[in-house]
């Protein structure tokens, strides 16, 4: 058996895609590993690049049929039917595995603590628009994994190391029903479930902060989406863990402060406002920055803190 299937999702990273692949095919284990590229019908020349990778290392090198435009969440769905490994991970072709010891400290944690169905790490965020790197901690969960996790999204997704036998018992078909953008944060909802997440300190991987991408856009209204469909994601699974009483208060209160952060960041005054104001467990924290956002100067110079974008 396979010890690792490594998911490369890639569209239209041409310019990238060969560093993704060398970062992981650079690695020093013990373990053995397939690549399994999932292509979304790029139109430039990233198909032709990983079609040359699959030629040198045709044993465990592998790429998707071409097929017409997925999207993230099908494409993703398509990679996980062909894997054959104890554990998944992933990088996206725009990423890469700075730390060559990757595979081994995670295969050799998650064997080593089988309450573990996840374990993730620190990483570096490459910003491509002024070439800069800076690691980036990882947080840590505290107190119960579901309850955390359904707040908010700790973990970045090439980081994972992921139990196969987990990943299996899954209804990922059910998050392209209700119309999920995202394959990564409903996948560690459903995890949280199911045993622990682990945290590693080490810097694992290099993850390429780009401001047009769906989790990072330029566009106010795009950002709010993307809100409105975390929230839907946070409530369907707490429904189905029949948990929705108890936490959509919880839940709410969370989407509305990230509403805010998002209107201080594009700097919409009365959208910040409104967004504080319907939080209905405010605490001293979330008061002043009412007051912040009640009045134009105070606005002002808060929202210098924030990065447009970001």
């Amino acid at each position: 058996m396979i010890d690792v299937s490594i998911i490369v999702l890639c569209y239209k990273q041409e310019t990238t895609i060969r560093r993704t692949l060398d970062s992981i095919l650079n690695q020093t284990t013990n373990y053995s590993y397939e690549i399994i590229i999932g292509d979304d019908s790029s139109p430039d020349g990233t198909r032709q690049i990983c079609e040359e990778y699959v030629s040198k290392y045709p044993d465990f090198v592998h790429i998707n049929e071409p097929h017409p435009n997925y999207g993230v969440l099908k494409n993703y769905l398509e990679c996980l039917s062909r894997v054959k490994g104890r554990y998944i991970m992933e990088c996206a072709g725009d990423d890469w595995w700075h730390n060559t010891n990757k595979i081994d400290l995670q295969v050799n944690y998650m064997d080593k603590y089988a309450d573990c169905v996840l374990c993730y790490g620190g990483y570096n965020i490459f910003t491509p628009s002024d070439g800069k790197t800076r690691y980036n901690s990882p947080i840590h969960i505290c107190g119960n994994t579901f309850k955390f996790v359904i707040k908010n999204n700790p973990i970045c997704a090439p980081t994972v190391c992921v139990r196969s036998d987990a990943m299996k018992q899954i209804n990922f078909s059910s998050f392209v029903k209700e119309g999920f953008l995202v394959e990564d944060y409903p996948t560690w909802i459903a995890l949280s479930l199911m045993g622990d997440f682990h945290c590693m300190e080490e810097s694992l991987v290099t993850y390429s902060l780009y401001s047009g991408s769906i989790q990072h856009t330029d566009d106010y209204k795009k950002r709010l989406k993307y809100l409105d469909s975390y929230l839907i994601m946070k409530e369907y699974f707490a429904n189905k863990a029949n948990r929705l009483l108890e936490l959509k208060q919880y839940i709410r209160d969370s989407y509305y402060e990230s509403v805010a952060v998002a209107a201080i960041t594009f700097l919409q005054r009365k959208d910040a406002f409104t967004a504080y104001s319907k939080i209905e467990k405010r605490n001293f924290r979330i008061l002043a920055k009412m007051m912040i956002c009640l009045f134009p100067f105070s606005f002002r110079y808060y929202s210098k803190r924030y990065t447009r974008g970001l």
